[in-house]
């Protein structure tokens, strides 16, 4: 077997030169020390023996170590001293990851699932949909005034968030999961209390929105995702124009569903399907205003009911596409309901955003106007 240097690491039968190196670091030792490179050169008789490729006191056969999170390889000691499982989803995680309840060991994902709390819904009278929804507000606050609502969700920093003040700092609110008219009573009571404590949004704030969809099929997941694309460019426009070119909501034109569910930074986010449960809609703008909020969370809700159920075929989307910018807007309004202060807020925002940028997916302005 190798010897063991005084510097924690182990080189290969044939190096008998001391490593000065001491660092014990996870990598960076294997980077810096020259003699831990070689350590996979043997000798063709020993050829079966390869290290185990991390700073280990031990060597040991590949055969007999554990894969780390990074696709490394650990003795049984290292590995429990680095790495351990989450015993919900069996993942191999770094221990500085876990999340240690009182009864298990988590990863991030799983432990988020059990912090949001399915909350009963009252009614649906205002808010007709029965599909789930949570939210999540990046905004503003002050260091001295922390706004109460932790009630409804999580608050936590958001290092994405740029203060404009060195006594504020950027945070972000996600609810827990609502739906029919206790989503709307959330909504107009953390946007109050949002108000009370003056926090605001900037260009670097957002508003995502995640809706369950555990109980639809590939197929339907697959609509919602082509229809998505062929309406992206109204969606863009409801939005202010710094989101239009943000890299944390990037379009979907062009990007099939595959290349996209493994990237998260997309105005549809089909990647928070396999953490959540949910697609996300990251697109709109960072706003603290309960009216817009609420409409667009009612906008999502209406599309997602309604489309998912409207087969793709090649045909409906290409008659689709070739619509003008308002016989689309129009088709898409006698597809899915909405009540009209909804319907006219949505040209509002339109009109507003669009008067002098172009839509991604599309590149010219979006015309509204009748045809001649």
């Amino acid at each position: 077997m190798p010897k063991q240097c005084g510097g924690r690491c182990i080189h290969s039968p044939e190096s008998s030169r001391v490593c000065t190196i001491p660092s014990r670091t996870k990598g960076s030792h294997r980077k810096l020390c020259p003699k831990r490179r070689r350590a996979n050169i043997v000798p063709k008789t020993q050829q079966e023996w390869k290290l185990a490729p991390h700073v280990c006191p031990d060597a040991t056969y590949r055969g007999d170590t554990i894969g780390a999170p990074d696709g490394d390889h650990y003795c049984d000691s290292c590995w429990g001293e680095y790495c351990s499982f989450c015993e919900r989803c069996s993942e191999n995680i770094w221990r500085e990851h876990a999340v240690s309840t009182d009864t298990e060991t988590l990863c991030c994902d799983c432990h988020g699932r059990t912090v949001y709390t399915v909350m009963p819904a009252t009614s649906f009278i205002h808010n007709r949909s029965r599909r789930r929804c949570g939210i999540e507000l990046e905004f503003i606050q002050s260091d001295r005034r922390e706004p109460d609502i932790e009630d409804f969700g999580r608050l936590k920093e958001d290092g994405s968030v740029e203060a404009t003040s060195s006594d504020d700092n950027g945070a972000e609110f996600a609810s827990h999961i609502y739906r029919g008219d206790a989503l709307l009573t959330m909504i107009d009571s953390v946007c109050s209390r949002l108000a009370r404590v003056d926090a605001y949004v900037n260009k670097t704030c957002g508003f995502h929105v995640h809706i369950d969809v555990s109980d639809l099929t590939r197929e339907q997941k697959d609509n919602l995702y082509k229809w998505w694309q062929v309406y992206e460019p109204l969606f863009y426009a409801m939005t202010a124009p710094s989101r239009r070119k943000n890299t944390y909501c990037r379009s979907t034109y062009g990007v099939p569903s595959s290349y996209h569910a493994s990237h998260r930074y997309h105005a549809f986010n089909m990647d928070s399907e396999s953490k959540h449960g949910t697609f996300e809609i990251r697109l709109h703008h960072g706003t603290i205003e309960a009216f817009k909020i609420k409409a667009w969370c009612q906008l999502l809700l209406a599309f997602f009911n309604t489309l998912s159920h409207i087969d793709t075929t090649y045909e409906r989307l290409d008659a689709v596409t070739k619509m003008s910018d308002r016989g689309r807007l129009i088709f898409l309004m006698q597809q899915i309901s909405l009540p009209l202060s909804i319907r006219k807020w949505i040209v509002k925002r339109i009109r507003l955003h669009n008067h002098h940028t172009y839509i991604p997916g599309i590149n010219r302005l979006l015309d509204l106007r009748k045809a001649a």
